[in-house]
């Protein structure tokens, strides 16, 4: 996200965040949240962690956290199957194409201890 200028603020497909692993690897992450207990990722986003895969080999993981429901799900976009994916058009979006987050996705509770992050990943 570009948030060098407020007033022009903006959202990117890329991740909010590049990590560098104690191996040399790297991840990245994508921080969102939903508040009214409907959980989507934007089609876009899903797109940009696959190229990223594909070129450079870097995973990418869109941690998405459900304050309705005090829950966060960890989805892995690197290689996520598009045809196992219901896309939508999201009016609370613009109208841009997403797919919801499945239930089984939540595996942490936001009031316990969180799990191993290799547990999360759905």
């Amino acid at each position: 996200d570009d948030l060098d200028h407020l007033e022009t603020f903006s959202q990117s497909p890329m991740a909010d965040i590049e990590v560098s692993l104690s191996d040399s690897s790297k991840i990245r992450f994508e921080v969102q949240s939903g508040y009214t207990g409907t959980n989507d990722i934007k089609k876009h986003k899903v797109e940009e962690g696959k190229r990223v895969f594909k070129r450079q080999g870097i995973r990418s993981y869109v941690i998405h956290f459900d304050l309705f429901n005090g829950k966060a799900a960890v989805v892995d976009i690197s290689e996520i199957d598009d045809q196992n994916l219901n896309y939508k058009a999201n009016s609370r979006f613009e109208g841009q194409i997403v797919f919801s987050i499945p239930p089984e996705a939540f595996r942490y509770k936001l009031q316990q201890t969180p799990p191993a992050f290799k547990d999360l990943i759905y």
